[in-house]
């Protein structure tokens, strides 16, 4: 299965800009191009040494998951509609790795985007400051762990969705409907739920962070699980 999984993620990984571009590998290098140069240069740049110990730190990076929709929603739903689908259910791979490799190529790609960013914003920030300091320990740790449960996430609900999605058009709009009503959800949660209210204004501020991370990671595997019981090949024909 492993194996399986690494030669799809490295086919997956080879058409990243292709899928992010929604067509056009170009358009997929200038749009990541232009995520590093306005939050991996400009905004720590005018910010400064400050910019390493703020929230926005680790906010900015989580912006590059937003790239990862379409890489997601194309998985199956894209090769579906390059009429694809056949020979890849047709080779040797297993039903598992496939799935693997489909759901680890955008959470690795949007993940090493992530980092990127953090190192741009990093050296950004001291060039503009003209000193070397470091990030703060608890938000270079958030930033590391949330862009990695963040990419997970909606890596393994976008695959979900492109399951059954006839088009890869149809798959990033339900993805975002989707996306979108699970960002708002916890802030209605917070609102009408005295005890939860409670119980997020008593954790003290440098956990929550890494709550949000491991909360995410829970949800990525329980998507994934149920991906798995969909991803079958006599399924997957039929569509």
């Amino acid at each position: 299965m492993i194996r399986d999984a690494l030669a799809v993620i490295w086919k997956e990984c080879r058409e990243m800009p292709y899928q992010v571009g929604q067509g056009h590998a170009r358009s997929g290098w200038m749009f990541l191009a232009t995520f590093l140069l306005l939050f991996g240069v400009i905004y720590p740049a005018n910010a400064g040494a400050p910019y390493l110990r703020s929230e926005m730190a680790f906010l900015l990076p989580c912006l590059g998951a937003v790239f990862m929709i379409n890489a997601a929603a194309d998985s199956f739903a894209g090769e579906r509609e390059r009429h694809t689908l056949d020979a890849l259910l047709a080779s040797p791979l297993s039903d598992e790795g496939l799935l693997l490799g489909k759901i680890a190529a955008p959470m690795i790609f949007g993940w090493l985007t992530a980092l990127a960013q953090i190192l741009v914003g990093w050296i950004s920030a001291n060039a503009a400051s003209r000193r070397i300091a470091f990030f703060d320990p608890r938000i270079f740790w958030s930033a590391v762990s949330i862009t990695l449960a963040l990419n997970f996430f909606i890596s393994a609900t976008c695959v979900l969705l492109s399951l059954r999605a006839a088009t890869v058009r149809q798959a990033v709009q339900t993805a975002t409907a989707v996306l979108f009503a699970l960002a708002v959800l916890p802030a209605v949660v917070f609102r009408v739920t005295p005890s939860i209210r409670t119980f997020i204004s008593t954790t003290p501020t440098r956990d929550l962070p890494l709550a949000a991370a491991g909360a995410m990671v829970v949800l990525g595997v329980v998507v994934s699980v149920i991906a798995a019981h969909r991803c079958r090949r006599d399924l997957l024909s039929l569509l």
